[in-house]
């Protein structure tokens, strides 16, 4: 019974949220629209829009055929994002494209309201895709999301998945559909997320370092593999472990609160330890991942945030470094498990602090462009091969390979 009140516990301020009276309402001055695509586990094929299901055969001529649920075929994965396209963008310009991920337990329409960020694309004319999770958020051993329940999770190696879903294999097909489908400038696309989002935008950074220009996780920490020897306590212990080995070097702006609860500042311990490693364990990866001096400069403080830079590059690695930043607030909003910024707003899952913000994320964001020297590089089919088979397998539109 213990074990199931903490587990209500986290589902509640786990990523979805404590709901305050009020929320962050998404941006109606552009357009969202839902993309359902078919993702093929070949890696050469691109993503395809799915199809609605045709009228039944035996259904009788006067009756209507109403039903818009859509399918794949021939065993892709039907997998789902929303886009948010502000209006005011000049015909034939290239935009930049931020990736919006969400947290556990929670989808696309969520991430998109509490984050606030469809504002943020409208004020400087960018395009914000929100990626929806595949498998269903699981808070204890036994129990997932009630069936028809749109509460979903990425696989970001330690958290939070139960299956080892190809969420990066996904995340490149839909950066490629974008491409494919709407005016994107390939040098500025950006990755960012929330919690379990987090994690996986931790992820990204690691394994699409060919694609993104820099990354900016939010209360998630680098966590390539659960090694506890005792079981996991929500059961995550199926997902692929992952070394974090990025081609490119990418700008990393991470923001915590001290005070989460949920994703611990110092990391996880006690009776329910998930196994997170701390703040500083997953900015000092980074720094070194980066060619970086450990000797920081506080570059913003107050009474609510520090943040710190690391941008010196070690010796010999002049032409060879990105920076890595941590903004950390001090805030007991929703158990510390919070979205940074939102002063004022009265919204659910906010730091409610006036420094760090959306706006903030951004201007970090327009300091970095991927180097336009560097070609992206072709996703192998025998990288992700290895990758499976280090995970033993791989689940793939419900069937394990």
């Amino acid at each position: 019974m213990f074990k199931l009140s903490i587990s209500i516990k986290i589902a509640c301020i786990l990523l979805v949220g404590c709901i305050h009276s009020s929320v962050v309402e998404a941006s109606n001055s552009g357009d969202s629209n839902r993309v359902e695509l078919c993702i093929s586990a070949n890696p050469y094929k691109k993503a395809t829009p799915s199809i609605r299901v045709p009228r039944p055969f035996w259904l009788p001529s006067w009756m209507s055929w109403t039903w818009t649920e859509t399918k794949c075929t021939n065993g892709d994965m039907k997998r789902s994002a929303i886009v948010y396209e502000p209006n005011g963008l000049e015909e034939g310009t290239n935009v930049p494209l931020v990736m919006n991920i969400h947290a556990l337990g929670a989808n696309a329409n969520l991430q998109q309201i509490f984050t606030g960020f469809d504002k943020t694309a409208d004020d400087n004319k960018f395009i914000v895709v929100y990626p929806e999770g595949f498998s269903k958020a699981r808070m204890w051993t036994h129990y997932p999301a009630p069936p028809g329940v749109p509460l979903y999770s990425f696989n970001a190696g330690g958290c939070c998945s139960d299956k080892p879903i190809d969420d990066i294999g996904f995340l490149r097909k839909l950066i490629e559909y974008m491409e494919d489908n709407y005016s994107i400038d390939s040098e500025r696309i950006y990755a960012m997320g929330m919690s379990n989002g987090g994690f996986m935008t931790n992820r990204v950074a690691c394994e699409m370092s060919d694609v993104i220009a820099a990354a900016a996780p939010v209360a998630g920490v680098l966590f390539e593999s659960y090694s506890l020897k005792t079981p996991h306590p929500f059961g995550w212990t199926k997902a692929d472990d992952f070394v974090c080995a990025p081609e490119n070097r990418i700008p990393i702006l991470h923001t915590h609160n001290k005070m989460d609860e949920t994703v611990p500042f110092d990391g996880s311990s006690g009776d329910l330890n998930f196994g997170f490693p701390s703040v500083r364990e997953s900015i000092e990866k980074w720094r070194k991942l980066n060619n970086v001096k450990d000797t920081g400069k506080v570059d913003k403080k107050n009474s609510i945030t520090e943040c710190t830079l690391y941008s010196e590059p070690v010796e010999g690695k002049e032409d060879d470094f990105a920076t890595v930043e941590l903004c950390v607030i001090n805030s007991n909003e929703a158990r510390g498990h919070c979205w940074p910024g939102q002063a004022g707003q009265g919204a659910f899952l906010q730091c409610l602090n006036d420094d760090v913000n959306n706006t903030y994320i951004w201007q970090f964001f327009t300091q970095h462009k991927r180097d336009e020297g560097k070609v992206k590089a072709e996703f192998f089919a025998n990288e992700r091969d290895e990758r499976k088979a280090k995970a033993g397998k791989t689940v793939f539109g419900g069937e394990e390979l």
